[in-house]
């Protein structure tokens, strides 16, 4: 019997087979599903929308540590784009320093967004500084 087409040389192809079909569905499957356009409903998510209003708040990306006059423009950024979306944000303010010693005033903004039944609520919390080589 020749050894090029004996049973094992079938059993690699076929199992060499298989998992190139395994590895190309996983490899669809993971990719991420289409950017929904920025005149989308506004109850649905748009990246594009997400990207414009990134865009919008930080400006010239410079950096805006806290405490400085860039973090304070990024600040009233946010709070003017929450205001354009029909928020009524609040921002806190608070003399705070970190493990580090370093001292700062520093500023939460709020926004609340009532929900449309009873239940359990949703708290969103992200930095809006960055460091000062950012």
């Amino acid at each position: 019997m020749d050894e090029r087409s004996g049973p094992g040389v079938g059993r690699v192809f076929w199992s060499a087979i298989v998992l190139a079909a395994i590895f190309a569905l996983s490899l669809a499957g993971l990719r991420p599903p289409a950017a929904v356009p920025s005149n989308a409903a506004p109850s649905n998510f748009s990246a594009v929308r997400a990207a414009e209003a990134l865009r919008r708040i930080l400006g010239d990306d410079a950096p805006h540590p806290v405490g400085s006059l860039p973090n304070a423009a990024v600040r009233d950024r946010i709070v003017a784009e929450l205001t354009g979306l029909g928020y009524q944000p609040v921002v806190q303010s608070a003399f705070a320093c970190n493990e580090f010693g370093v001292c700062a005033m520093v500023n939460n903004v709020l926004a609340r967004l009532e929900g449309s039944e009873p239940g359990q609520s949703i708290v969103l919390a992200a930095h809006y500084d960055s460091v000062p080589a950012g």
